[in-house]
């Protein structure tokens, strides 16, 4: 997908116009444009950081988002190591990072209609943000709050639209990813040990030794993959992170090339391993959840292309028990 840097459609309406949205007189300015031209934009600067963000968790790493496909609201960019996809329809407004303000439009958030942040962006700290810079600017979101408009009759796609375009996907070779892992991380479906045990054997597991198990993960530079979503974005990396730090707030940071994941875990309130028969054998993925039952990280072994699951990995799973 390819389209000119800083469209021309983004244009902004006059404020007066303002009226028709039911708007009060400080609300943020509409756009013309549309979320998919931000994306054509966005994907013509160099690798962004992307971060989502829940209460407990964060997952932050470098992207490029030049191959993103967009589709009945759904938009997907994979990398080597990395996958993401955009939920466009839960996408309310563009707003600048109050933090970011003394480092010159470098932070991008995206926020749904409760003004939650579903997605944040940002140019690399040795980088120079001119381009970014350029981006915001024509947006003008140093203003405030700006909002770009869905597209003229195109409906607001819903749970079982978006699991139907995931399923086309995944026959067309696209999705490479578990539709319900997909739904989990965003927020759609909630814990269900039966659901899980549908999947496989489904055991509860010892949540409190979840940063320990986090540490040899990171010293054994075990090859993993992670994924973890808000309501508008879930995002995957496929990699090691292999360096752990316990922070000085209680979390847990596990780091490496390219991407950083931080972790309170105070906020897990139940951890679970599902054993799914794949084509390699048996594969063990660890599900963390809050006490709401939210999904706040999915991890397992990545085994290289035809190759058996890590025995050490296996080890470290059955440990949790």
């Amino acid at each position: 997908m390819s389209a000119p840097i800083l469209s021309s459609t983004l244009a902004f309406r006059p404020r007066q116009a303002d009226a028709w949205l039911d708007l009060e007189p400080s609300s943020p300015m509409r756009l013309t444009g549309h979320w998919t031209e931000l994306l054509w934009d966005l994907a013509c600067l160099d690798p962004l950081w992307v971060e989502t963000r829940l209460s407990g968790i964060r997952l932050r790493q470098r992207m490029q988002l030049q191959a993103i496909h967009i589709d009945e609201g759904i938009g997907l960019a994979r990398g080597e190591s990395f996958g993401l996809h955009v939920l466009l329809n839960t996408w309310h407004a563009l707003v600048q990072r109050p933090e970011s303000v003394e480092r010159r439009f470098q932070d991008l958030a995206i926020e749904a209609r409760d003004r939650s942040e579903l997605l944040s962006l940002s140019v690399d700290a040795q980088a120079h943000p001119f381009a970014l810079q350029t981006l915001l600017r024509a947006y003008r979101i140093e203003e405030g709050r700006v909002m770009p408009l869905s597209r003229p009759g195109v409906r607001q796609s819903g749970l079982s639209a978006h699991m139907h375009t995931l399923a086309r996907w995944r026959e067309q070779g696209r999705q490479d990813v578990e539709i319900a892992d997909l739904a989990e991380c965003c927020g759609w479906l909630n814990l269900t040990p039966a659901r899980l045990r549908a999947q496989g054997r489904a055991r509860l597991a010892a949540s409190e030794l979840i940063p320990c198990f986090l540490e040899t993960v990171a010293n054994q530079s075990l090859m993993t993959r992670v994924m973890m979503g808000t309501a508008g974005a879930v995002q995957r990396f496929d990699g090691c992170l292999h360096t752990y730090r316990k922070c000085v707030d209680g979390w847990v940071e596990l780091s490496g090339e390219g991407a950083c994941l931080r972790l309170d875990p105070e906020s897990i309130d139940s951890a679970w391993v599902v054993e799914r028969l794949g084509p390699d054998g048996r594969r063990h993925q660890l599900r963390l959840y809050d006490e709401s039952g939210r999904a706040l990280l999915l991890m397992e072994d990545l085994a290289p292309a035809g190759g058996a699951p890590s025995p050490i990995w296996r080890l470290l799973v059955n440990a949790l028990f």
